[in-house]
């Protein structure tokens, strides 16, 4: 199987007798990262690998149509998804459990700032309008069930000891704005071009993409939001620091 990082390259690599044809039938697809903050009793020394597990399969279940996520921070512990099996790695980097203790938000237990990555396929939508809409939906379709006593009840329901006292801190909930595929449609096409990418002159530069195997990657477009590296080592230390050397071997042996 071949893989690409953009619907660009895929269909200029398979389908270049029928570039247009390619982008009209392929579904787009769009990312974007959420924060909240989860309250436990618990002070996880190890990797809580069964309760991210139930925390996120509880984080699905408020997900509308063809939407999909994956948890890469609990706390202080890094998390990668490797061939479908989850692990986590503390990251000696990270003070965020700490820092909310000494903010005093949890008088009774431990803020575990959760974060992920949610991905979103839409068949319809092809101009920056239409998935801005989508985001908005799914994001807040998201932030309303994680809010709602449903998300509570689900971690509930497993029995687990350390998560039959949970909550999730008001307000905490935040998200950045998508990441969309280059090969979307603007909806003003006189737009300017450096207010829409970091980087617009084709030089590559490297991001993370929590993915065991090609821990940082890289590309030549980027939005505003997105954190970019001019070097892979840069990217590495930056975000994987616990295990620097592999990130290293990994992401450039692609």
């Amino acid at each position: 199987i071949l893989l690409f990082d953009t619907l660009d390259e895929c269909c200029a690599n398979m389908f270049w007798y029928d570039m247009e044809g390619c982008f009209d039938r392929s579904s787009i697809a769009f990312q974007f990262q959420f924060c909240f903050e989860l309250s436990v009793v618990s002070n996880y020394s190890v990797c809580p690998q069964e309760e991210i597990n139930i925390i996120e399969s509880a984080m699905r279940l408020g997900l509308e149509g063809n939407v999909d996520l994956m948890i890469h921070k609990f706390g202080d512990f890094r998390v990668i998804n490797e061939a479908g099996q989850l692990k986590c790695v503390y990251d000696p980097t990270s003070e965020d459990v700490m820092l909310q203790n000494l903010r005093g938000l949890s008088p009774h237990g431990n803020i575990y700032s959760t974060c992920g990555i949610a991905t979103s396929r839409c068949n319809n939508c092809k101009d920056k309008s239409c998935l801005t809409e989508e985001f908005d939906k799914v994001s807040l379709s998201l932030r309303n069930f994680l809010e709602s006593p449903g998300f509570l009840l689900h971690l509930y329901r497993n029995q687990l000891p350390s998560l039959q006292d949970v909550f999730v801190v008001d307000s905490s909930f935040t998200k950045m704005e998508p990441f969309l595929p280059t090969t979307v449609t603007p909806d003003n096409f006189h737009q300017s071009e450096e207010s829409d990418f970091v980087n617009s002159l084709g030089e590559v530069r490297f991001y993370p993409t929590w993915i065991a195997g090609q821990l940082c990657n890289s590309k030549s477009s980027f939005e505003n939001w997105e954190e970019s590296y001019s070097t892979l080592a840069e990217c590495c230390k930056a975000h994987f620091s616990w295990d620097q050397e592999s990130c290293l071997n990994m992401s450039s042996k692609r």
